[in-house]
């Protein structure tokens, strides 16, 4: 996380970031880089495409140093392994709480284009999140947008088997907002669709 805070400070500070038009994440960079799209709105850039030490300082490195200092793995894995509940979502719950809030796919800009990936670990299919679709090869593509940062960075920076990655019946409930259509999860996993 830190790394990547870095290396957004030295293109701000070159004045390339807000050239950029399209930013594509994975794992560890996906946290970083979805608080960056989700505060990007906030960034002020001047003319020249420079963001003040301070706003950058406030809506980026603050909350990356404040999770950077937060332990949130162990905590998960002991609580999926005893408790109610996985442990990636035990993962998301923190996200949510330390970062993300109930921040969604939406609150990504148009410009540049935020495009965040995971590994669905059991078909070794490449999970697509971006503002306007969720998609992937095999399970096709779903315009509801609604899916939380929270859980799409929880996807994209899972560390498998122990931080693991959604299961197929999992993967609805991320669809579950929108209404199903011939390449929803359920036409290739025989699952009946979810209600809103």
């Amino acid at each position: 996380m830190l790394f990547h805070t870095g290396t957004l400070l030295r293109l701000n500070e070159a004045e390339l970031l807000q050239k950029l038009t399209s930013i594509v994440i994975v794992s560890g960079g996906s946290i970083t880089s979805a608080v960056l799209g989700m505060n990007w709105q906030y960034l002020c850039f001047d003319n020249s495409g420079f963001s003040s030490p301070s706003v950058f300082l406030e809506y980026l490195v603050n909350p990356i140093r404040k999770m950077a200092c937060t332990t949130i793995d162990t905590q998960s894995v002991i609580g999926g392994a005893l408790c109610f509940g996985s442990i990636n979502s035990k993962i998301v719950k923190r996200y949510r709480k330390h970062l993300f809030g109930d921040s969604t796919l939406q609150s990504l800009p148009d410009e540049p284009r935020f495009m965040l990936n995971a590994t669905k670990v059991q078909s070794g299919a490449l999970w697509r999140f971006v503002k306007p679709y969720a998609r992937d090869w095999k399970v096709g593509k779903n315009t509801a947008t609604s899916i939380g940062l929270a859980e799409v960075v929880a996807a994209s920076s899972a560390f498998p088997p122990v931080l693991s990655d959604k299961r197929d019946r999992d993967l609805l409930l991320i669809f579950k907002s929108g209404a199903p259509d011939a390449n929803t999860p359920e036409m290739y996993l025989g699952i009946r669709p979810l209600s809103s």
